[in-house]
C-alpha cells in the first residue's frame, strides 16, 4: 500500500483534478475517449492537459517521481523526449561480478 504521505499526495491531486478539470474530464470519461489527441498523437486530451497543468506540478513537488520521469510507460503516448528510458540491470549480474 502506499505510506501515509504518498495516500495524502494522491488525494490531493485528484481532488484538484476534480476541482480544476471537471468538465473536460467528464466528458473524457463518460465517451471512454483516447488520452491523446487523434490529430496529433503526442497531444494529450483536455483532460489530462488540464489535470497536468493544474494538478501536476503541486504532485510533482511532493511526490518527487512520476511515470514519465521514472521510465514508466502508461497508455498516454508522450514524445520520446519526455521520457526517462532507464538501463535495467539484473542484480544477480552485478553482484557475481563485484563479488
Amino acid at each position: 500500500g502506499f505510506s501515509s504521505g504518498c495516500a495524502e499526495i494522491w488525494l490531493a491531486n485528484t481532488v484538484q483534478t476534480r476541482t480544476l478539470c471537471l468538465l473536460p474530464c467528464a466528458e473524457f470519461l463518460i465517451a471512454e475517449q483516447s488520452s491523446n489527441e487523434a490529430e496529433y498523437p503526442c497531444a494529450l486530451h483536455p483532460c489530462l492537459e488540464s489535470d497536468e497543468e493544474n494538478a501536476g506540478p503541486l504532485f510533482k513537488a511532493f511526490a518527487g517521481r512520476t511515470r514519465r520521469n521514472s521510465g514508466l510507460l502508461s497508455s498516454i503516448l508522450r514524445a520520446c523526449s519526455e521520457m526517462q528510458f532507464l538501463t535495467i540491470y539484473n542484480p544477480c549480474d552485478v553482484l557475481s561480478v563485484s563479488s
